[in-house]
């Protein structure tokens, strides 16, 4: 008897212990930041794509294919990636499945997300209608629903993707290409419009379609 009574002390006085301990350690860190504020101090800022905001780990199941394409991109089960699609693309898209199928293997490697200009709630609807027959977003497609991302403007569709840290951003659309490439780690052009023009000034690599980017 004695001798349990004599370790459930000990544990309580370990116990304490360990709290002062995680305490100190608490009140020392929020002063030094306290301090660093004071003398007008910047947070560290994160690199472009670092991804540093805390995301859920997972650990995806791919296809032999998958793992090639994730592989050959640089990126890993965590990484977060935004395809911007437009009219031209979806059209495309929509006449040819090896293309729809080759953008659906490209979004399953990484946590995506959709970006698409429109002008109206309207448009929004027609497009999301689109994407999910194509089974790239929605109901049994691809891209969960609420990272298929709408947006009536440019400026909103960059700040979209600045606040998403993707490790690769592939866009349709060089200015708002060109506004994000200081801010994301690698920025690729994807879409036929983009091909007669060799812009490396804004994108890393061109791709014209969603095959190209898989078969590259």
């Amino acid at each position: 008897g004695w001798q349990l009574a004599g370790l459930m002390v000990f544990a309580v006085m370990l116990a304490a212990c360990l709290g002062q301990y995680l305490d100190a350690d608490a009140t020392g860190a929020a002063a030094a930041a306290g301090a660093a504020g004071a003398a007008g101090a910047a947070p560290a800022a994160a690199e472009p794509g670092s991804g540093t905001r805390e995301r859920p780990r997972t650990k995806r199941v791919l296809t032999e294919a998958e793992a090639l394409v994730q592989k050959r991109l640089g990126l890993h089960d965590d990484a977060v990636i935004t395809v911007v699609l437009n009219e031209e693309l979806l059209i495309l898209l929509e006449a040819d499945e090896m293309e729809a199928a080759s953008l659906r293997l490209l979004l399953n490697v990484a946590h995506s997300f959709i970006v698409f200009l429109v002008a109206d709630a309207e448009e929004e609807k027609r497009v999301q209608a689109r994407l999910e027959a194509l089974g790239v977003c929605g109901k049994g497609g691809t891209v969960r629903p609420h990272r298929c991302l709408c947006c009536t403007t440019m400026t909103g569709k960059i700040a979209f993707v600045r606040q998403l840290e993707p490790a690769i951003h592939f866009d349709v659309e060089p200015r708002a290409a060109r506004e994000l490439k200081p801010h994301i780690a690698k920025v690729v052009g994807l879409g036929p419009m983009l091909a007669d023009g060799a812009l490396p000034e804004v994108f890393e690599r061109i791709y014209v379609t969603p095959q190209g980017v898989v078969r590259a």
